[in-house]
């Protein structure tokens, strides 16, 4: 008699992270962090997200949060092996090979919008100048905004009309949010000479989301390098 994956994720039974989880790790799923992932549109398996939003006394808290597979995944186990032997999801024209079931590719371990989710952080704290004041780095509870698309984060960054969302599922994005996603996406480098970048003198603008964006390799061999091997320290700290 052949017996039935029991299902971790219904309708009737959603999956729930557990309370003593959550008193391990930083708990960002406050309004002040407003979440929200940027991939192409169709994507399933959203591996990293991206949040900024302004201090109380001027500056920037900046985090990047890619999924903690190793909760799910145990160090030497079966699906760690296979996950080894295959190496990494393949892409192909009209499917998908994934590295690791679809439970957790797809679910568990995918930033989804509107749930709460797991991930291994970074934080910069940056002045209005957008210096490096602090780094923090751990293991996070936090629970996404948004599922743009990178031609919605663009539409708004360009304030022209945004596309409708890939995903009909993601939360509606109405005007106010779509200004306050404008205002983190719009955040400007001064020039040297005190201007700011939005300026036609200044040049090409560069907002934050670009910069934290292109950190996701510094957070991965941080990961590595600066945590114990298996990542089960609840509050791993280093700087970068």
């Amino acid at each position: 008699m052949t017996r039935r994956a029991k299902q971790v994720d219904t309708p009737e039974e959603p999956w729930r992270i557990p309370e003593e989880e959550i008193a391990r790790r930083r708990d960002l799923r406050g309004p002040e962090h407003r979440t929200a992932s940027i991939d192409p549109p169709g994507c399933v398996d959203v591996d990293d997200a991206l949040s900024v939003h302004a201090l109380p006394g001027g500056g920037w808290e900046v985090g990047v949060h890619i999924a903690d597979v190793s909760h799910f995944v145990r160090a030497g186990g079966a699906l760690d092996m296979e996950a080894r032997a295959r190496g990494t999801t393949v892409y192909l024209v009209d499917r998908r090979l994934d590295m690791l079931p679809g439970v957790l590719s797809e679910n568990l371990c995918s930033l989804l919008a509107g749930v709460d989710r797991l991930a291994v952080s970074v934080l910069w704290t940056l002045t209005p100048d957008l210096e490096v004041t602090d780094v923090w780095f751990g293991r996070t509870v936090i629970h996404s905004a948004h599922k743009l698309t990178y031609q919605q984060a663009q539409a708004m960054f360009d304030r022209t009309e945004m596309p409708p969302p890939s995903d009909p599922a993601a939360p509606p994005i109405n005007g106010r949010e779509q200004q306050r996603i404008r205002e983190d996406l719009e955040v400007r480098q001064p020039c040297r000479d005190g201007r700011l970048l939005q300026s036609p003198a200044c040049g090409p603008r560069r907002g934050l989301a670009q910069k934290a964006r292109s950190a996701r390799l510094c957070v991965t061999l941080s990961a590595r390098l600066r945590c114990d091997q298996s990542l089960r320290d609840a509050q791993c700290q280093a700087p970068l």
